[in-house]
């Protein structure tokens, strides 16, 4: 009997609170319907972006309107709500049932007095077997009541299109609906990016900064060492939890900046998701591929080429994603040579600046001929860097490091003298001094050289009366190596070593970011003064060699002047200046490694090994300056024959044609024969070697056939006609012979050559009048540097996102100008 009370207690229990809650339900619904369905509408505004299309004051008035709405909503729907008594929930039961006679809010109730108790038991329990086929109460669609014209289902759907609309970014345009506008305020544009993300790569790797918009992008790629930055302007939400950045599974706070915004730059780290969330809810996110900086390549060919000078060349081929910018040598003594006490391991840093993505063959020349280890063996090992600070070696190279031969008698006394005293450093060297002192009785050897009587007259005074030491040592073996070096080479030598040594302090300097630009413009001016000297210098040592005819250069003073001049290298160095005064400290390296490949390239030894193509173009310019001559020498015959030929033909002598009295054509043709088989040997090898050969050439060759049969006709003064386009051909084929080695002297090199008109910074020739003032002028080294701190200031202002948009969007158009 106990067990069926408390079975019946249960299940009036549970019928109770299922239909408490959907009274409550209820209650609710009818508290909250409209306020809801006012809070879609705007939702829906904002996913259209209506509020902000209605400007500043249409903005504020709808933002208005709906705070309003909200409040009103509050204070007549909500304040009525509240929670139903135990009582409304058993009437309510009673009346969902149809149960007469409220058997369950009179489930309460007591009889009156004791004689009426047994009936009031009897009736109880009557009520009782009613109340166990009780239903709970079911909630009442009341908003349908109430909205008869189902408008909250048309504003549900303008919701659920706006989503579909806005894609991802649908969080951020439903929270700018509901913040505060704030133009009127602030003075800030009336429509501004409430977020923005700028990616900028590093400099190194030449890319543009690029903005973070479309989180539907699937290429979105982020070079290692790359910064982000991010801008979130404040709203409401803010103040419950700041803006943050999230990489994968890290977050990183923005930090509150003037303005009403939150900041962060920050270096990314390796990743694939990338998310800002503004407040509690996550803004937009993206995708992205983090491409890692893949180490540098490094190929070193084993056979190395010892110059006449004996110089060392070295072919090697280097690579990286973004480009080589460093090429290291180490020098070590191999530990099978004899113990030394002289001379220390040699290191040499040089700027190469290779293109991204490219073998980029290079061939420097290392003058180590100067170092006490020369004849000895050595260790050599190479290595490339790239911009990031990634290195990789080659495998070491074991080599006799060459010794200088000298010629000049006295220069070679000097340096068995230099030997002995690097062999014994610490010893006595009075012997060796008072050979010196002997070398000075005789002027005529060193031709009464001045300078090189009182570099002697040191050694030697240094030797007799200075204490044996290393530094002594040093000191004397570096007298003696100048003095030797000059009397050799004259001084192309000592400018060579000069120029060597300015490009290496320069670019230490410019690898060192502490270094100031007024000593990067003092070490550019002895960077320009040595280079000056040495062009000098080397041009009279190719004079004089191509006059006692002792070598064949590869590259004669006509072609050397031809495709360079001063005003080349001036430029060359005008422009390095500025780049290094604006802090473009990269560009500047880049070019002093242009100018060291451009220094190996005229090395005074005069044999540096060219591309094969580049010597084939230059044996082919050789050649067709021989064609020409020859070809002008034999028009002069021909010409003297043709004028005999009319002076016959004025006198009425006619033989037949091909027996003229007087005249015999056999030697010209004869002779214009070889020179079509020479020109035909010329076209031969050209197309063999090159890509491409001159159109003149086949021109030039049909011409020379018309001549030869011409000659055959013996009709000399028919043969001028076409030995005068000839040459003309072959002048034209020379010309754009010598703009073909221009450009690819210019691919291996990487400076400007002549063979080419030269163009000002807006591509118009040098020369060119100029409608205003005659002609075009040139801005000077200050011109140019005020221009670039405008260009800098210019690009500064456009990444600053606070300020108004019409100005944003006017630093951008003049950015695109430049």
């Amino acid at each position: 009997m106990a067990s069926d009370q408390d079975n019946f207690s249960f299940h009036i229990l549970k019928l109770r609170a299922f239909s408490a809650g959907s009274l409550l339900l209820e209650l609710f619904t009818l508290a909250t319907w409209r306020l809801v369905f006012w809070l879609i509408a705007f939702a829906a505004l904002s996913l259209f972006e209506i509020p902000t299309s209605m400007g500043a004051s249409g903005s504020l008035i709808l933002w208005l309107l709906f705070v309003s709405g909200i409040v009103y909503l509050i204070l007549t729907d909500l304040r009525k709500f509240r929670i139903p008594s135990s009582h409304d929930i058993d009437r309510r039961i009673e009346v969902e049932n149809e149960i007469p006679h409220r058997p369950l809010t009179s489930q309460q109730d007591v009889a009156s007095d004791t004689a009426a108790s047994k009936l009031w038991e009897r009736e109880q329990n009557r009520k009782a077997r009613l109340l166990r086929g009780l239903n709970p109460v079911i909630p009442k669609p009341l908003i349908s009541e109430r909205d008869p014209k189902a408008l909250r289902l048309m504003l549900l759907l303008c919701l659920l299109c706006g989503i579909g609309i806005s894609g991802a970014d649908w969080s951020r345009k439903i929270l700018d609906g509901f913040s505060a506008p704030r133009p009127l305020f602030q003075g800030a544009p009336e429509k501004r990016d409430k977020l923005s993300v700028w990616i900028t790569p590093p400099e190194y790797t030449g890319l543009e900064r690029f903005i973070l918009s479309d989180p539907n992008d699937e290429n979105i790629k982020i070079p290692q060492d790359s910064t982000i930055k991010a801008l979130v302007f404040e709203n409401w939400l803010s103040g419950i939890r700041p803006p943050d950045i999230k990489i994968d599974n890290q977050t990183y706070p923005m930090q509150k900046s003037e303005g009403g915004s939150y900041i962060l730059e920050m270096p990314i780290p390796d990743g694939q998701h990338l998310s800002i969330r503004n407040g509690l809810f996550k803004t937009t996110s993206w995708a992205y591929d983090f491409v890692t900086d893949q180490e540098p390549a490094l190929t070193l060919d084993p056979a190395f080429k010892t110059l006449s000078d004996s110089k060392i060349q070295f072919s090697m081929k280097t690579s990286d994603d973004y480009g080589v910018k460093y090429l290291h040598l180490k020098m070590g003594l191999d530990p099978l040579a004899d113990n030394i006490t002289t001379g220390e391991p040699y290191q040499e840093t040089r700027a190469i600046m290779s293109p991204a993505s490219t073998d980029f063959q290079i061939a420097p020349v290392y003058n180590l001929t100067a170092h006490p280890w020369a004849g000895l063996p050595v260790i050599l090992t190479f290595s490339v860097e790239d911009h990031l600070g990634q290195t990789i070696a080659a495998e070491p190279l074991k080599i006799t490091l060459p010794e200088r031969v000298f010629r000049y008698p006295l220069a070679r006394k000097l340096i068995h003298i230099r030997k002995e005293i690097a062999r014994t450093p610490h010893q006595n060297h009075r012997g060796e001094a008072v050979i010196i002192a002997g070398l000075l009785q005789l002027p005529n050897d060193f031709g009464h050289d001045k300078g090189v009587f009182l570099a002697l007259r040191s050694a030697a005074s240094r030797l007799l009366h200075s204490e044996p030491s290393l530094e002594r040592a040093q000191d004397v073996m570096r007298i003696l190596w100048n003095v030797a070096l000059h009397l050799e080479d004259g001084d192309l030598g000592l400018n060579a070593r000069d120029l060597q040594t300015a490009k290496a302090n320069l670019e230490e300097a410019l690898q060192n970011p502490d270094t100031s630009d007024t000593e990067i413009a003092h070490l550019m001016e002895q960077l320009r003064e040595a280079m000056a000297e040495y062009m000098q210098a080397l041009g009279r040592e190719l004079q004089k060699r191509m006059s006692e005819k002792s070598q064949s250069p590869m590259i004669s003073p006509e072609f050397l002047s031809n495709i360079m001049d001063m005003e080349d290298i001036a430029g060359l160095m005008d422009k390095m200046e500025s780049e290094m005064l604006s802090g473009d400290r990269n560009s500047a390296q880049e070019m002093l490694s242009k100018l060291q490949r451009l220094m190996d390239m005229t090395n005074p030894s005069m044999d540096t090994a060219l591309p094969e193509d580049i010597q084939e173009m230059m044996e082919s310019m050789q050649g067709l300056q021989e064609l020409v001559e020859r070809q002008k020498s034999l028009r002069s015959e021909t010409i003297k024959q043709a004028d005999l030929f009319k002076k016959i033909e004025n006198l009425g002598i006619r033989g037949h044609r091909e027996k003229t009295p007087f005249i015999d054509t056999t030697k010209n043709k004869t002779e214009q024969r070889a020179l079509y088989d020479s020109l035909d040997r010329l076209i031969q090898d050209a197309q063999a070697k090159l890509k491409e050969i001159p159109d003149n050439l086949g021109l030039a060759k049909q011409t020379m056939q018309g001549t030869i049969e011409r000659l055959e006709s013996n009709r000399p003064d028919h043969a001028v006609n076409f030995q005068d386009k000839t040459i003309e051909h072959l002048t034209d084929a020379q010309e754009q012979m010598s703009k073909m080695l221009a450009e690819r002297m210019q691919q291996m090199v990487g400076i400007s050559f002549g063979g080419m008109p030269r163009r000002d910074p807006f591509g118009r020739p040098y020369g060119e009048t100029n409608p205003d003032n005659g002609k075009v002028k040139i801005p000077t080294q200050a011109q140019k540097k005020r221009e670039q701190e405008i260009l800098n200031e210019i690009r500064q202002r456009a990444g600053q996102r606070d300020r108004p948009r019409d100005e944003l969007e006017y630093y951008r158009r003049l950015l695109k100008r430049f």
